[in-house]
């Protein structure tokens, strides 16, 4: 077989393995800091100052977007060990990632994604915001019939925001 027709699939996947691991990889940062505050700069008043750290609710997100940290970057430093990153942000590069229709719905769940969180939650209330981000989202997956669509949305999103804030007492954002 022809080695240059069978390097070229690796190399764009380790292309595309660097794109996603550089995103991850700032999001883990992102996270990472938020949680370091949530972890030592809180005051709990019924909890010891020194013991504080052990219960706070910042010390999961610290350990697991940690672990992130290191298992991207081993991702990120074997994608420049093996792969040919050359034209890797060009405007050419860029525009036929977009064009791609395999891409195009991914790009539009992350899009619906980001304005769920960044946009509705926080300013809308959470059973409409999640509400919608459902009709969303399955409608520009082809999930079904708009109407179904919608009586599956409205649903899911009144019982999870039911059984979370009223049965179990979990404040929601």
């Amino acid at each position: 077989m022809n080695t240059q027709t069978e390097d070229r699939p690796k190399e764009e996947l380790r292309r595309h393995d660097l794109i996603v691991a550089v995103i991850v990889w700032c999001l883990a940062l992102i996270t990472l800091i938020e949680s370091w505050r949530l972890t030592f700069h809180i005051d709990l008043p019924s909890i010891d100052s020194n013991k504080a750290w052990l219960v706070a609710p910042g010390i999961f997100p610290l350990v697991l977007s940690g672990c992130l940290l290191l298992m991207f970057s081993v991702v990120i430093w074997t994608s420049f060990k093996e792969g040919r990153l050359d034209n890797l942000v060009s405007k050419s590069s860029i525009i036929s990632l977009f064009n791609k229709k395999e891409n195009k719905n991914q790009i539009i769940q992350v899009s619906l994604l980001c304005l769920y969180v960044f946009g509705f939650i926080g300013n809308f209330h959470f059973g409409i915001s999640t509400a919608i981000y459902l009709f969303a989202s399955m409608y520009a997956a082809k999930a079904g019939r708009w109407y179904m669509i919608l009586i599956i949305s409205v649903v899911f999103s009144v019982v999870v925001t039911y059984v979370f804030g009223s049965v179990m007492k979990i404040p929601l954002p």
